[in-house]
This record gives structure tokens, C-alpha cells and sequence, in this order.
């Protein structure tokens, strides 16, 4: 009789693996109604909007007539020349960023 003998790596048997536990999983109808939200295009300079160049002088007097303007329509009483120069520069910067002046 012969007698076999087996190595002592095979003699171990190894642990049983413990099957992972999933507390949260959700619905695959769920998952398939998300929202997907398209990935956003990366703007290349070409693509955006140009703001126009306004030249120093043409912004001055641009202000300048509408601060004329500004102080007719309140009848040229009340505010200060400073406030109807002020309220027409703001006016003239947002139509020059909104693209209103060509160049």
C-alpha cells in the first residue's frame, strides 16, 4: 500500500468568502428615468460674442448726449448735471456690452 501524502497548501482550505452586502441599490427603472444632462461644448474664442471697441472719444460724447437727453426728459430741473452724466455712462456701458454700438 502505498500511502499519499498531501502537501500542507492543499491541506488548508481557505475561508469561505463572505458575500458582499448591498443595502442600497436602485430601481433600474429609476435609473433608466434620470435626467442625462448633455455634456456642455467647450466655447472656443471664435465663438464668442465680440464686444465692439468703442474708442475713448466716441464713449465721451455718447455719454454726453444722452445726459442731454436724460436731463430734457426731467425738464433740466431738479437732479445734478453729475447724477444725469453718471445715469447716461451706465446706460451707454450696457449698450456696449449688449453689442448695440457697430463698430
Amino acid at each position: 500500500m502505498t500511502s499519499t501524502t498531501v502537501p500542507k497548501s492543499a491541506a488548508k482550505k481557505a475561508a469561505p468568502r463572505k458575500a458582499a452586502k448591498i443595502n442600497h441599490v436602485a430601481p433600474v427603472a429609476a435609473i433608466v428615468e434620470q435626467k442625462v444632462t448633455p455634456a456642455r461644448k467647450k466655447r472656443t474664442p471664435a465663438l464668442r460674442k465680440a464686444v465692439p471697441a468703442i474708442r475713448p472719444e466716441e464713449r465721451h460724447h455718447l455719454s454726453e448726449v444722452a445726459a442731454y437727453y436724460i436731463a430734457e426728459r426731467r425738464g433740466f430741473h431738479g437732479a445734478s448735471t453729475h447724477d444725469d452724466w453718471i445715469q447716461a455712462e451706465r446706460e451707454i456701458d450696457a449698450m456696449i456690452t449688449a453689442g448695440k454700438f457697430a463698430v
